[in-house]
């Protein structure tokens, strides 16, 4: 009981030192993640209710052989151990509890683009593992997913448009929160008259200069700003077209009839 609600609220734990694990046993979700859903013993949370929680509050780290979290500035761990040779993939993950004994709650596992899904049982019995992905009684899913290098929140510091232009001089005149911008996952939210305004988007890094969509939903009407970007140091500039379609996508960032520029500095997560 205990390994499931480290894993999920504290991932509290350590490494058992004698377990030898695979090196890049989930390579394809090493590094910063975000837990996305939980489900079981009672508690649901979809990505919708977990994006209201504190950045802290969800980061997980995925290496070779541990979970990581960092809630509210201190890091704890969960130990793992993976055996692919089984259909579905078994994992197994190991906590410590405060009397110094570790727990094992058994389970399976999968990753697909990018999203580790793992479904373990609360019970400290091998037999009791699941054989489905599915949360049931003493049976908990989880997801945890990649985090994409936009991930986080900005403020913005530049905007330019024919004819006009604000410098982070400028904009320091109006109030941060009416500046900010958050990127989570597909969705960039910013404020407007006090209220958030959210829109999704989509980038192609495949193309010379990145492409980014920027799609909104107004009064039942769908809007689609067609546009490019660089990612540098912190700094996010987008350079979309006001209007259009995709073939009046910008070539290069720069002001012209059709475009603005926004220029987004990226804060210190919290």
């Amino acid at each position: 009981m205990r390994a499931v609600y480290a894993l999920v609220f504290a991932l509290g734990g350590a490494a058992l030192a004698d377990e030898k694990i695979p090196p890049g046993a989930l390579k394809d979700v090493e590094g910063d993640c975000v837990l996305t859903g939980f489900d079981g013993k009672g508690v649901k949370l979809t990505k919708d209710d977990l994006r209201k929680l504190p950045y802290a509050r969800r980061d997980v780290t995925v290496t070779a052989d541990q979970i990581v979290a960092d809630l509210g500035g201190k890091k704890e761990a969960i130990s793992f151990k993976v055996d692919d040779t089984k259909t579905p993939h078994h994992i197994d993950l190991v906590s410590t509890a405060k009397d110094g004994k570790t727990e094992t709650s058994y389970g399976i596992y999968k990753v697909e683009k990018g999203v580790l899904t793992v479904c373990a049982t609360e019970l400290k019995k091998p037999e009791a593992r699941p054989t489905e992905f599915k949360a049931g009684r003493d049976v908990f899913l989880m997801t945890i997913r990649k985090r994409h290098e936009l991930e986080g929140t900005y403020v913005l510091t530049t905007l330019a448009a024919k004819g006009l232009k604000l410098t982070e001089d400028d904009l320091k005149k109006v109030p941060e929160a009416e500046r900010r911008l958050v990127i989570d996952d597909d969705q960039i939210v910013s404020m407007f008259n006090g209220k958030e305004d959210p829109a999704t988007f989509k980038v192609d890094n495949t193309k010379t200069p990145r492409q980014i969509d920027l799609t909104t939903v107004k009064e039942n009407k769908t809007e689609t700003n067609y546009g490019i970007y660089t990612f540098e140091n912190g700094v996010l500039t987008l350079c979309l077209s006001e209007k259009g379609e995709a073939k009046d996508r910008p070539t290069e960032i720069k002001i012209d009839d059709k475009t603005v520029i926004f220029r987004l500095q990226l804060q210190p997560r919290k």
